[in-house]
């Protein structure tokens, strides 16, 4: 979702260049994976990992991501060739 009014007025009133808040939150919003406990279906919130943000989305994927804890580990699901691209779903 977009960036609340109420949100961006915060930022902007702390010093927050808009521009650059938008830009912050754009980038975070497209890149963060959620923080949830699963079995209870509560989300807890977003983090933003550096590394797994370059991974890219397959509907056959050979790997898959799990959130521990504040860490988030990668497992593979198929052989991965040395130098082949990883691939987790996005959904």
């Amino acid at each position: 979702p977009p960036i609340s009014d109420e949100a961006l007025r915060r930022l902007c009133a702390s010093g927050v260049d808009e521009v650059a808040a938008l830009a912050v939150y754009d980038a975070v919003r497209h890149n963060a994976f959620g923080l949830e406990t699963p079995l209870l279906g509560v989300e807890h919130g977003a983090a933003f990992y550096e590394t797994a943000a370059k991974l890219n989305h397959s509907c056959d994927p050979n790997c898959l991501s799990t959130r521990l804890g504040g860490n988030f580990a990668l497992f593979a699901v198929a052989a991965i060739e040395e130098g082949s691209e990883l691939f987790h779903s996005y959904l």
